[in-house]
C-alpha cells in the first residue's frame, strides 16, 4: 500500500499497473497484514546521502565559497 502523500514526486495518475517502482519500507502493520511503502522517504534518504557526501568531502569550504563564482 502507498497512500498519495508517500508518492511524492510522482502522482498516481503517472502510475500504471503492473509498474515497477523504488520505494523504502515505511510500516509494517502485522495486524492487518499490510506494508506500506514511501517513494517520498526514500527520496529524502536519497538527498541526505547526497549532502552527508558533499559534507565529508571538503570542510574548508564555506556556503559563500562554493556559490561565490555562480554569482558574479
Amino acid at each position: 500500500m502507498i497512500r498519495n502523500e508517500d508518492l511524492y514526486p510522482l502522482t498516481k495518475e503517472e502510475l500504471e499497473i503492473g509498474q515497477e517502482l523504488e520505494a523504502v519500507l515505511a510500516v509494517i502493520d502485522t495486524q492487518r497484514d499490510r506494508i506500506r511503502l514511501s517513494v517520498k522517504r526514500l527520496e529524502r534518504i536519497k538527498e541526505n546521502a547526497i549532502l552527508d557526501e558533499i559534507n565529508q568531502e571538503d570542510t574548508s569550504n564555506s556556503l559563500g565559497d562554493l556559490i561565490k563564482d555562480q554569482l558574479k
